[in-house]
């Protein structure tokens, strides 16, 4: 035989030999696999120990909520007298002048944002950049209205929740929580 051959020999038989040791692994690797068990755990995971699941604020706020409020009914209807029907048709309509107030003075506020861009913007005045400022123009006073909107919306929301449960303890002739 020539020294080539035997070479090839050595290479042939290293190669089985490697492939023989990957197939005893694999093997192996298998049984360890089946020995090993697996739990199917059905519906939620509860912890052995509560402190190490991760909640959120709003989580626990929830959860205390609703333990506090379980034995309640999720939705109160509630009969008003004629003076709490009044007061809460006129918290009503506050609402809607608060939103439109802030509104006016988002328009006023967004009246003086363009006059500002118009005096201040000299980079801004050749023919080239006209599409630009006007339409910078535009979005700065949409924003503006929209965001003193939005703020006097809020605002207005919260009034109305909070008058609206003083009207309900106060003015309530009949409810399902009761």
């Amino acid at each position: 035989m020539s020294s080539t051959q035997q070479e090839e020999n050595k290479l042939y038989q290293n190669s089985t030999q490697e492939q023989l040791d990957k197939e005893i692994l694999k093997q192996k690797l298998r049984e360890e696999a089946q020995k090993i068990k697996i739990r199917q755990v059905e519906g939620p995971y509860n912890f052995d120990n509560p402190h190490l699941e991760h909640k959120t604020k709003r989580q626990k706020k929830l959860e205390e909520l609703e333990n506090k409020y379980k034995d309640k009914p999720k939705i109160a209807f509630h009969t008003l007298t004629d003076e709490g029907n009044l007061k809460f048709m006129q918290i009503k309509r506050d609402m809607i002048w608060t939103t439109l107030g802030w509104s006016f003075i988002g328009n006023f506020a967004g009246i003086l944002m363009v006059q500002y861009i118009e005096k201040s913007s000299d980079r801004w005045k050749t023919l080239k950049h006209i599409r630009k400022r006007e339409g910078m123009k535009v979005v700065s006073f949409i924003g503006t209205v929209l965001a003193f909107t939005y703020y006097g919306y809020g605002r207005a929301r919260q009034d109305f929740v909070r008058e609206k449960l003083k009207i309900v303890d106060q003015f309530s002739v009949s409810s399902t929580t009761k």
